[in-house]
């Protein structure tokens, strides 16, 4: 469980990285263009004639603006595409490019040019006859620039487009059709006439091509999602004949290598690139297949099995015409979807499962929303402590942190209600309680240690470079990492806003005012906020991240000031040095001495 939410951080801070820095459009519309297969398919193939549609019922029957009337999407639901533009403040969906009409929407929502069957190879998905491979998605984005430009201008359409997300969702079909039998008339089997390194190496240099192309064409933020566990679907079990439960090993190692490579591809073009593009590689595979291993823990009874369809092709499914049980009809729609993984043997479900959030997907994204619950919807006074209402999400950050942090902690004297605490039983509090017993028996030093390797385990081998290479120390950086510290920090410290600062002569918005720190007002302890917050924060990004950090508590209101790009100063010549403690509120004080003890050991 830890492992799963490990992957909801750093697939949420992939996506928050390039898009919480004001992605309006031109004018004030969230706008995004979605290029893909079937996983983010909006309703292209409806124009299509083709064997891969999505147009009949039970496709979309848990799709709320349609009323459960099918759309195109090759799914019960939402398509990845859909959640992520809703997270980030979309109100609408992107239309499909075929559909009438498209084209007056480009500037407010976006297109959606994904098309089910489709690859980045243009022979792949030959078998279902009608499909837009990658190369052509491409093309029709260039016509819909060209359609803006009329209709806007040049400048102004090129200012939407460098705030547009360019989303990629795209391979699936490559590998299966690799892994497929042979079928008369449709091409041979790769699988037997070239290695799975050529395969790996063909698929990306043409997606790399295609990427190159939109960014050419005025692309700068790129999500592009890794291929998942196929070897576990089960059309790929079906075909190889293996047992319940078991997955193809020899094609979950072709899609680690290629996504291996493809992270490499995508951090070569942030290095040529930057910093006016970025590329964010989005980890499908792991959380994708920490689902299946853990089902259970999801709330999820069935992870071999199809919704409906089949496990091979012609892969039909269809609504049941009476009230019985059809769980024993392959090809009828599941009772109950809310049980299974997967909605057809090729495609994934979009799901509420009830150990999740409800924003969350199979696709692991959501949105950190931690809301105050005080009437006034402002923090307390000083004092007091500020009333919130934390969802799950909040609640597994505060589980993952208090559990990594745990392993250095003191024992807690009731071990037994501890021990039986749930992943998600885990509040603020708790969390709090986890770091006092941290700093028992630890020198201040020691203390910011533990937060140092906390965080370290918090990260994928080799994060620390990668985020030099992304963010070297420069005013953007510092601005970005700011705007990102306000929605990915806040059921940590609280509200927070970016403010406008001064680093060396330069002003920039690269500073973060928390108004009051959840941290300190809930330990209230001095030492705390320095040994287990401030300086292994500045430490952190300074010396690990290379991006210098300095945070300013104000002791007297608990507001706080973050300012990237500024050095901190040495512990010794911090004001923070000389702080007493808060004696009346702090249940470690030591109201003799001039200076918090904490602070001296």
């Amino acid at each position: 469980m830890e492992s799963t939410t490990r992957f909801l951080v750093i697939v949420l801070l992939g996506v928050v990285l390039i898009c919480c820095n004001n992605n309006k459009s031109v004018n004030g519309y969230f706008t995004s263009f979605v290029f893909g297969d079937s996983l983010v398919d909006a309703g292209n193939n409806d124009y299509l004639f083709t064997l891969s549609k999505a147009n009949l019922p039970p496709y979309g029957i848990d799709f709320k603006p349609s009323g459960g009337k099918p759309t195109g999407r090759f799914t019960n639901g939402r398509t990845i595409s859909d959640i992520v533009g809703e997270v980030l403040g979309g109100k609408s969906f992107p239309p499909p490019y075929l559909a009438p009409n498209s084209e007056d929407e480009a500037v407010k929502r976006g297109i959606n040019y994904a098309s089910g069957a489709s690859g980045i190879l243009d022979q792949t998905g030959q078998l279902f006859i009608g499909r837009v491979p990658l190369r052509e998605q491409v093309k029709y984005f260039e016509e819909t620039k060209m359609q803006m430009v009329n209709k806007i201008g040049d400048n102004r359409t090129n200012n939407l487009l460098k705030k547009a997300i360019f989303s990629i969702t795209i391979g699936s079909n490559d590998v299966l059709n690799y892994f497929q039998p042979s079928i008369p008339f449709f091409g041979h089997h790769h699988h037997n006439s070239i290695t799975s390194l050529i395969f790996q190496d063909f698929m990306l240099s043409n997606l790399t091509l295609q990427l190159k192309r939109l960014q050419e064409l005025g692309g700068r933020k790129f999500v592009v999602v890794g291929i998942g566990p196929l070897g576990c679907i089960p059309f790929i079990r079906a075909l190889n004949l293996l047992p319940s439960g078991k997955c193809s090993e020899e094609v979950n190692e072709l899609i680690k290598g290629y996504n291996n490579k493809l992270n490499g591809v995508l951090d070569q073009l942030n290095k040529d690139l930057a910093p006016q593009t970025i590329f964010v590689y989005a980890n499908s595979y792991d959380i994708f297949l920490n689902i299946i291993q853990n089902h259970q823990h999801y709330g999820f009874e069935n992870r071999n099995d199809p919704c409906c369809g089949g496990s091979i092709p012609p892969l039909i499914c269809f609504m049941s015409n009476n009230n019985t049980n059809n769980n024993n009809n392959n090809n009828v729609m599941c009772d109950d979807r809310s049980n299974m993984v997967v909605v057809l043997s090729f495609q994934p479900l979009h799901f509420h499962s009830p150990q999740l959030p409800k924003t969350k997907t199979h696709y692991g994204l959501g949105v950190a929303r931690c809301g105050i619950a005080e009437p006034s919807g402002k923090p307390a006074p000083f004092g007091e402590k500020t009333k919130y209402k934390d969802g799950l999400f909040e609640k597994g950050f505060m589980s993952l942190f208090g559990r990594k942090m745990g392993k250095f902690a003191a024992k807690e004297k009731k071990t037994e209600r501890e021990s039986s605490k749930g992943f998600w039983d885990y509040d603020y509090d708790s969390f709090v309680d986890v770091s006092k017993r941290v700093m028992q028996g630890r020198s201040r030093l020691q203390q910011q240690e533990v937060v140092r390797e906390v965080l370290l385990s918090m990260l994928p081998p080799g994060a620390p470079a990668q985020f030099r290479k992304l963010f070297p120390p420069t005013k953007w950086a510092a601005e970005f990492n700011a705007a990102l510290t306000v929605p990915f920090f806040h059921w940590l410290v609280g509200p927070s806003e970016v403010i406008e600062i001064e680093v060396n002569g330069v002003k920039q918005k690269s500073g973060v005012l928390i108004k009051k720190c959840r941290y300190l007002e809930n330990s209230g302890c001095v030492g705390m906020c320095v040994n287990m917050c401030k300086i292994p924060t500045q430490d952190f990004f300074t010396n690990e991240f290379g991006l210098p950090l300095t945070m300013t508590p104000n002791f007297e209101d608990m507001s706080c000031e973050m300012a990237y790009g500024k050095v901190p100063p040495p512990f010794e010549e911090d004001p923070v040095s000389k702080q007493p403690c808060f004696s009346e509120i702090c249940s470690m004080a030591n109201p003799s001495s001039s200076i918090c003890h904490k602070l001296q050991a």
